[in-house]
């Protein structure tokens, strides 16, 4: 479940950015200090020098982002496809956060960084970037966001919409927008949804008859298609960040099951 990591968590919403015009604070490390926004998004890139045979399963990379007040978060970073690693971070807090980025193979000096992450304050323009990340405050039963504002958790299910909605085309009668995936969400922010349910279809299924976009498997179930999430699931994720949507996301295998994964099929 490594891809999945490259948007966030469940329910938790991402960082803001829009689809056309990106206006996050986008910067490439290459062991060099950075400025963001609060809640935007910055990110790590390293290029590998040591090839390896399946880059997805072969070597992680993890990093530690550590704040001057002294909290730390960990993210693991991800495969890009070719021989480049990424980690992508979106701070919550302004100040000074120092990050460390290691690798699991030890040889390989490239896929390691550190460096230092300065966040500056932003005026807020969703309720994310206002209250803070989606959570639950000890010893309560609803959730809230992270300034204690009650979250009101409405969303529907959009289910497998990264392999079957599509990006340059709308299927909507009457509608010219070009973009399937766009009018649902439009659709579902102006009735006042405040969550995106979805899930990618992690094996090969019939898809309830609609044709795949893209395949998330160069070699099923072993190496992942970089190009497939740079091309449609980052685009979506960004998205549905710069309305302010929170996303609710998992994986799933629609009408296939583990054993139609392979004749001895064993735990990923």
């Amino acid at each position: 479940m490594k891809y999945v990591l490259r948007y966030g968590t469940i329910v938790k919403a991402i960082e803001k950015t829009v689809v056309k015009k990106s206006t996050h604070d986008f910067r490439r490390s290459m062991k060099m200090n950075m400025e963001v926004k609060v809640f935007k998004r910055c990110e790590i890139v390293l290029n590998s020098t040591k090839t390896y045979e399946n880059p997805f399963l072969d070597v992680e990379i993890d990093a530690v982002f550590t704040h001057e007040s002294g909290r730390k978060i960990t993210l693991p970073g991800f495969w890009n496809g070719g021989n480049e690693w990424k980690v992508r971070f979106s701070p919550d807090e302004a100040g000074k956060w120092e990050y460390t980025v290691t690798c699991s193979d030890k040889d390989n000096v490239s896929l390691s960084d550190s460096g230092t992450v300065i966040c500056v304050n932003a005026e807020p323009e969703t309720d994310l970037e206002k209250h803070g990340y989606v959570t639950t405050k000890k010893d309560s039963h609803f959730l809230c966001y992270a300034d204690g504002t009650p979250f009101f958790y409405l969303g529907d299910t959009h289910w497998q919409m990264p392999d079957y909605e599509r990006l340059h085309e709308c299927n909507y009668p009457g509608c010219n927008c070009g973009n399937q995936f766009k009018h649902l969400a439009d659709d579902r922010k102006k009735k006042g949804f405040t969550v995106y349910q979805t899930y990618f279809d992690s094996a090969e299924s019939d898809g309830g008859g609609n044709k795949r976009v893209h395949h998330w498997w160069s070699e099923q179930y072993t190496l992942i298609n970089p190009q497939a999430f740079n091309e449609t699931m980052d685009i979506m994720m960004e998205y549905l960040a710069s309305i302010g949507m929170t996303v609710a996301m998992g994986f799933g295998v629609h009408t296939s099951t583990i054993c139609r994964f392979g004749s001895k099929p064993e735990p990923m």
